[in-house]
Parts: C-alpha cells; sequence; structure tokens
C-alpha cells in the first residue's frame, strides 16, 4: 500500500503540537510520529532528566518539565504559549 504507512506523510509540516507526557509511553511515541509527519513538537513531562533524554531523540521545539496535574502550572504553561 503506497503511502499509506503513517512515515510516508509529511501531514504536520508547519504545525506544532504539544504532547503532555511526552517522557515515555504512548506521549513519547506520540511525540516521535509527530516528528516523523514534518511537525515540530513541544515535549512537556514530570521528570526533568527523562525528559531530556526523550528530548535528545526527538528533538523537540521545546521541553517544559512540570506537574500536569497542578492545575497552576499547567494554566501558567498555556499562557506563555
Amino acid at each position: 500500500m503506497s503511502g499509506s504507512e503513517p512515515n510516508q506523510h509529511q501531514d504536520l509540516v508547519d504545525q506544532t503540537v504539544i504532547v503532555i507526557g511526552a517522557s515515555s509511553g504512548i506521549g513519547l511515541e506520540t511525540a516521535r510520529q509527530v516528528r516523523a509527519a514534518g511537525g515540530q513538537v513541544v515535549m512537556v513531562a514530570r521528570d526533568p532528566q527523562r525528559l531530556e533524554r526523550a528530548a535528545a531523540e526527538v528533538r523537540p521545539r521545546s521541553t517544559t518539565a512540570l506537574d500536569a496535574t497542578d492545575t497552576d502550572q499547567l494554566q501558567q504553561f498555556f499562557s506563555r504559549i
């Protein structure tokens, strides 16, 4: 099937996606897929060391370490974006 594989498309060129929980699991894979589709990614995660390791692989536009269960931190983050 030509063209049906997600990594063959550049559907996210000129787009930026914020991925919360991006240092492992589904979040990290989502960040990888965004980059593979030509998009930029902002990676957000709680653990700064894990986030740094994941970012070294993904090469995001930026990273932010914060606790997504803390609504004040989330509000501050999104007000800066």
